[in-house]
């Protein structure tokens, strides 16, 4: 090896042991459970928002994306993700645009809740040396996992799902309106298969047909999961959908909507009275 070489080799090897690794950063995940640490009644969501507040004006702060073996600066994918955009910003479609959107502080924090389950939280942070000089609380060498946080992410869950969940009166008779339909369209395509042709019977023939092999559909009750006459006038209303001067579904919807308010309201006032 020339001596150029090994001069170039040597340079090369003190600059990379001068930079900064993965040992010296600390992640969003270990800063915001040492926080908590030091405030244990504040929730993640707000930890998470005062730091948006404090750190993300310091335009000193380098912040990092967390390798295995190194560290990148996001200021580098910015720049990068930059230049491309203007390059290919006009003929870019819509649904590209999002991966040349810069990487922030605040994309990442902004949502977090108590289940910290966001992955970018484990591969994204700071210098522990700039880091520590902005925050009230010293930042251990280690932060544990927390310990229930699968359970706690499912309780959030189940949380969330009772609170967008329909009236239970509605959705039943929902699914069993699904099903009627469902167990229709099933003797349906059972007729064509066997005539080889299209053959529409009629709503007795179908409901009469739904009464017999009701035990296939509903092998529990062995019966229509509602009244016949109800199930006719739902059948009838699909098979003859387009017959009707406005096929339209959602119109259809609001007109039944409009019904059953008028419906209660009439019942409401005759209790009044």
């Amino acid at each position: 090896m020339s001596f150029s070489k090994l001069l170039d080799k040597k340079v090369q090897s003190r600059t990379q042991s001068n930079e900064p690794g993965v040992k010296d950063c600390i992640s969003l995940y270990e800063l915001l459970r040492s926080a908590k640490n030091q405030h244990p009644h504040a929730p993640y969501s707000d930890i998470a928002s005062t730091f948006i507040k404090l750190l993300s004006n310091q335009s000193s702060l380098r912040f990092f994306i967390l390798k295995q073996n190194k560290i990148i600066d996001v200021s580098q994918i910015n720049f990068q993700r930059g230049l491309e955009y203007e390059s290919k910003k006009c003929t870019l479609k819509f649904e590209d645009m999002g991966r040349y959107h810069p990487i922030t502080l605040t994309s990442i924090l902004v949502g977090v809740d108590d289940s910290l389950t966001k992955e970018s939280l484990h591969t994204h942070g700071f210098l522990r040396t700039q880091v520590a000089p902005l925050i009230d609380f010293p930042l251990p060498d280690v932060v544990e996992d927390e310990p229930d946080w699968k359970k706690k992410y499912e309780q959030l869950e189940a949380k969330q799902n009772a609170r967008t969940q329909p009236s239970p009166s509605g959705e039943i008779y929902a699914i069993k309106r699904e099903e009627v339909l469902m167990a229709t369209l099933a003797i349906l395509q059972q007729r064509q298969k066997s005539h080889n042709k299209v053959v529409i019977p009629t709503i007795t023939e179908l409901l009469n047909t739904l009464e017999e092999k009701a035990a296939l559909f509903w092998p529990i009750t062995e019966k229509l999961p509602m009244a016949r006459k109800n199930a006719s006038e739902l059948i009838g209303l699909a098979l003859n959908l387009l017959d009707r001067p406005n096929p339209d579904i959602e119109c259809l919807r609001e007109e039944k909507k409009l019904k059953r308010k008028s419906i209660e309201k009439e019942r409401v006032e005759k209790g009044q009275g």
